[in-house]
């Protein structure tokens, strides 16, 4: 079977879940934390209905990805991500629950995180610099 082909500029604010055998999912930037949880569960073939919580959504993800095997979850455009207001907030808590209960790496990646101080993330610079003397 021939590798699957990717677009090379996914659409703004991608959601990428990597499982052990390698599949990637790119899909569109959800508004909310509980349509965050939806495409992830989407992705997996979780059945979602309108009346469950984001909690039962949740769960039923953090469940299908260890059982799987996903080792690798990154979040790209997180520079959008802005904790100060509610859907942000809700969506930050729900990132860090992800983080927390599935057994993966989690990444987060976005542009100039480190100009956002509402962004409790670590910056790498994009090459190695030496501290201290030699």
């Amino acid at each position: 079977m021939p590798p699957r082909s990717y677009p090379k500029a996914p659409a703004p604010g991608p959601i990428r879940a990597s499982s052990g055998a390698g599949r990637v999912r790119t899909g569109p930037a959800p508004a909310s934390a509980k349509a965050l949880a939806s495409e992830f569960a989407r992705y997996f073939g979780i059945p979602v209905t309108a009346r469950m919580t984001q909690a039962q959504i949740t769960d039923a993800v953090c469940h299908t990805c260890n059982r799987v095997g996903v080792r690798l979850v990154v979040i790209d455009e997180i520079h959008r991500l802005n904790p100060r207001t509610t859907t942000g907030a809700e969506t930050a808590d729900l990132l860090k629950d992800l983080a927390e209960r599935i057994r993966a790496t989690s990444v987060y990646a976005g542009i100039d995180v480190s100009a956002h101080p509402h962004l409790p993330v670590a910056s790498v610079p994009a090459s190695p610099r030496r501290h201290g003397r030699r």
